[in-house]
This record gives structure tokens, C-alpha cells and sequence, in this order.
């Protein structure tokens, strides 16, 4: 107990802090369709992908028993690829899928606002019935019950209603050009990125990644469309030690 609190010398030990994974959940491995799990070694970020050996054999799956992938080896052909997107020959078609995506959110959005609004409005007509059935004479404990129940729905719907209230608001094509633009080198505004900003892009638009450990490589996709499943025949192939 002693252990934990402070040290001989009265300083407080400082807690360890996260390790970053720009990758976190993005990784899947293709022999067995797993997610891989971050692993921090030697100040590096790994993926692994563990496989007991008793469980290859029983469900027939050729896999080595640990599988490695090191971050900073995805991680600069990753940036060159989503910079590629906005090389003038290209930065067009992606600004437009950028707002087609974009277009879609706010239909999502406007919809799940039209819903919320509704069950707030049915909130209210449960509400003036239970009082009605108070005044009427009903058990005040058990209405009492359904007034708290349908007063906690109304909450969580006013709760929903301010949180996507609060959706970043929509920009024109013309001021992500703009953006774009006046970034300059996107490779060079990818590697000099705040981690947690850059974990962010990369969550952002939907990247998958699975690794193929046998031919050393990553296939990697970026889905603009949320409701779009992943398909591996879709994205970019890079291999990630050696050549491109």
C-alpha cells in the first residue's frame, strides 16, 4: 500500500501515460479476420495479431502464433497515398466525393433530428395522459412510475437532440479547395501532424486496413460513404518494407 502512494522522498509517482496508436482498431489480419491489438515495444508502435496454436489447429487456419506489424512502416506510405488524392490531376473527383459524403451526413442527420423531434412530441402527449389519469383518480404510485419512465425518454431524446445539434457545419466545395491550397504539400502536412490530430483524419473518413503477413503487405481503403461495407477488392496495396 505504501508502494503506491508516495515515494521515500515525498514526490508523487507519476502515472504512465497512454501509449498513441494512430492506428487503433484499424488493423485487421487476413489469415484469420481478426483485429489486431496495439502493442508498445522499444518506444515503437506494433499491431499483433496472436493465435494459439491449439486454436490454428482446430480451426484449421495455417497461422504463426504471433504476427507483427510495425506502424512507422504503414504510416508514410499511408500519408503519400491520401496525399495523391489531392495531386491537381485528382483533387477534383476527391472534393466531389468529399461532398457527396458530406451531403449524405446532413440527410442522416436532418432524419435522426425529424425522429428525436418526434419522440419528444410523444413524450409530451404520455406525459398529459398520466396526468389526466392522475386527475381521474389512477394510483398516484404507478402513474408515478410512468411519469419518471416517460420524463427519462425526454431527457435522453433533448439529450440527443443537442448532441447532433451540435454537427460541424457544412462547408462548399470551393472552401476545401481553398483549404487544400493553401496547405501546400499535403505529405509534408501529414508528417508534421499532431498525433491525435492524424489519428483522427485517419478515423475519420472510415480506413480499414488488413495485413497480409505472408506477402508482407497492407491493403488499405478509405470509405467516404459510412454505410458502404468494406471490400477487399477496393483500396490501395502497398507493400510495407521495401518498394512501394
Amino acid at each position: 500500500m505504501g508502494s503506491r502512494g508516495r515515494t521515500p522522498g515525498g514526490e508523487r509517482k507519476t502515472r504512465r501515460t497512454r501509449n498513441p496508436y494512430l492506428f487503433r482498431g484499424a488493423f485487421e489480419c487476413c489469415l484469420c479476420d481478426r483485429r489486431m491489438q496495439g502493442q508498445w515495444s522499444h518506444g515503437q508502435a506494433y499491431y499483433r495479431c496472436r493465435f494459439p496454436e491449439e486454436y490454428a489447429l482446430a480451426n484449421k487456419v495455417h497461422h504463426p502464433r504471433n504476427v507483427y506489424l510495425r506502424e512507422a512502416d504503414v504510416v508514410p506510405v499511408l500519408d503519400r497515398w491520401i496525399a495523391a488524392e489531392f495531386a491537381p490531376g485528382r483533387i477534383a473527383t476527391t472534393v466531389d466525393a468529399l461532398m457527396e459524403a458530406d451531403e449524405e451526413r446532413d440527410t442522416g442527420v436532418a432524419r435522426e433530428m425529424a425522429r428525436l423531434r418526434e419522440k419528444l412530441s410523444a413524450c409530451d402527449r404520455k406525459l398529459a395522459q398520466h396526468r389526466a389519469a392522475l386527475e381521474a383518480g389512477a394510483d398516484p404510485v404507478e402513474v408515478t412510475k410512468w411519469m419518471k419512465e416517460t420524463q427519462a425518454e425526454k431527457s435522453a431524446a433533448e439529450a440527443g437532440l443537442a448532441r447532433v445539434g451540435r454537427s460541424p457545419e457544412k462547408s462548399n466545395g470551393e472552401d476545401v479547395m481553398k483549404m487544400v491550397h493553401t496547405l501546400g504539400d499535403i505529405t509534408a502536412v501529414l508528417g508534421g501532424a499532431d498525433l491525435e490530430d492524424k489519428a483522427g483524419l485517419y478515423r475519420g473518413p472510415g480506413l480499414r486496413t488488413r495485413y497480409h503477413p505472408v506477402e508482407n503487405k497492407v491493403r488499405a481503403e478509405i470509405r467516404l460513404d459510412p454505410h458502404r461495407k468494406f471490400n477487399a477488392s477496393r483500396g490501395g496495396r502497398v507493400r510495407v518494407r521495401g518498394g512501394t
